[in-house]
């Protein structure tokens, strides 16, 4: 809730102060509260018993990526109009999002009792390495894909396109994750896990390699459709 309220309070302000730096500076608090959130949001998923872990957050998953569709469409339409009505918009969403979290989450979270045995003690330091891992995994992923948000903006827009063909790559990116992602649990039946994050990472990078060479729309395109199918 309070992550949420912070993030709600702060995509307000915007409205009326988005200019430099008053953007940066609640920019940083507006992604710090969503970090934290999200962070939250996914914990609360781990206490869900009725669906297997892979079912749940796929779907959450999914339903992170109808809000990239709904919003990048939303934005490409509303930035030219106005920053103004584009923050407003966005404040609304946020303020639905506070009301969603106040009245829907109560999820009860049980504390976890800590293994007594060496055995189970040994466990658990295997396990505690293999989060550290995937941190260290998802750090080099959530880098380069920053690049998209950051860099790629301004790239874009420098090669002469408008900032809607900008909006529309995520656009496009969330239509193939949430047409494509169900399908991703199917590689299951023929694919090891351990072979399928192999080939994600893979396809993910080679994506960046294309980007090298991409100066139109269409070579954009084409690198961030291949992006896509690595993260999924």
């Amino acid at each position: 809730v309070l992550t949420v309220l912070v993030a709600t309070v702060a995509t307000s302000l915007l409205i009326f102060f988005h200019g430099w730096p008053t953007f940066a500076l609640l920019l940083c608090l507006v992604s710090f509260a969503d970090g934290s959130s999200l962070t939250i949001i996914n914990a609360y998923g781990t206490a869900v018993t009725s669906r297997s872990t892979r079912y749940v957050f796929n779907a959450l998953y999914m339903a992170m990526n109808v809000g990239v569709v709904l919003g990048t469409l939303l934005v490409g339409v509303l930035l030219p109009i106005s920053p103004t009505l584009t923050f407003t918009v966005t404040a609304g969403a946020y303020l639905v999002f506070a009301v969603v979290v106040a009245l829907a989450f109560r999820v009860p979270v049980t504390k976890a009792q800590a293994p007594q045995s060496q055995a189970g003690q040994r466990s658990s330091q295997a396990g505690i390495h293999l989060v550290y891992a995937l941190c260290l995994c998802l750090l080099t992923v959530y880098l380069s894909y920053s690049l998209w948000e950051t860099v790629m903006a301004v790239r874009i827009t420098d090669a002469g396109l408008p900032f809607v063909a900008y909006s529309s790559l995520w656009t496009i990116n969330g239509v193939i994750i949430v047409v494509g992602q169900p399908l991703v649990p199917l590689l299951a039946k023929v694919m090891k896990l351990r072979t399928q994050i192999e080939l994600g990472i893979f396809v993910f990078a080679a994506s960046f390699l294309l980007l090298t060479f991409a100066h139109s729309f269409a070579m954009f395109v084409v690198a961030f459709v291949i992006l896509t199918l690595g993260e999924m």
